[in-house]
């Protein structure tokens, strides 16, 4: 379905009337990710009760970033990113509404490098595989209280990126596919430690995924 968009945005922006550079140009870009918003559910049975489980998740990470275009039209932007993302879980006994199980929060801030490559196809259709690297501190918070701090850093790339020059000084910038990897340190701070006791964890990810889809604003100055 997200290729059969794209098809029809190629063709229909293919069809209009001016042709579009950027080197020289400052952008002001806006992008907003949608990790997930996804409810599971399913039910089971115990000792003839009838019990239903049900999670909701949802993650959002909108960032703004700007920057010119240099003579090879390389993207060099510089910005911030908000990351927010929540899990909720709520277990059901019969025909009663039960007690909330899980419910964790967790908002990350960062400054963001934006580096932009713009390859033409047509006047007004460009590839622009993209990579993105930030320093951020995150915060998650349970419903036990408990806390977990970290900095971590990450590059992430999406290298199937394309970018539509849908109006003389607006661009819509499709953000697709995800490679990179992160570091995280962190720090637990929750009743079930020890009095003083804030235990400390070291963790490296590794993401490629096909799936990842994002969208983008860019404003020609």
């Amino acid at each position: 379905m997200k290729i059969f968009l794209l098809l029809i945005l190629s063709v229909f922006i293919s069809l209009s009337g001016f042709a579009q550079s950027f080197a020289g140009r400052t952008l002001l870009t806006g992008t907003m990710s949608v990790g997930s918003f996804k409810q599971t559910s399913f039910r089971y049975s115990y000792n003839g009760t009838e019990f239903t489980s049900r999670s909701t998740d949802l993650q959002l990470a909108p960032a703004v970033v700007i920057g010119k275009v240099n003579s090879h039209d390389l993207l060099i932007a510089y910005g911030a990113s908000v990351q927010y993302s929540r899990n909720k879980g709520r277990q059901d006994y019969g025909d009663s509404t039960g007690d909330l199980t899980a419910k964790t929060h967790q908002y990350r801030v960062a400054p963001v490098l934006f580096i932009e490559k713009f390859l033409p196809v047509t006047d007004r259709i460009f590839f622009t595989p993209l990579a993105r690297a930030s320093v951020g501190y995150t915060k998650k918070r349970d419903n036990n209280d408990d806390a977990t701090k970290a900095i971590d850093a990450e590059v992430m790339s999406n290298p199937l990126s394309l970018t539509f020059a849908i109006r003389p000084r607006t661009n819509l910038l499709i953000m697709a596919g995800q490679l990179g990897f992160g570091y995280s340190r962190q720090i637990y701070d929750g009743d079930d430690f020890a009095p003083g006791s804030k235990p400390r964890q070291h963790m490296w990810t590794a993401t490629a995924s096909l799936d990842y889809f994002a969208l983008g604003l860019q404003i020609c100055l």
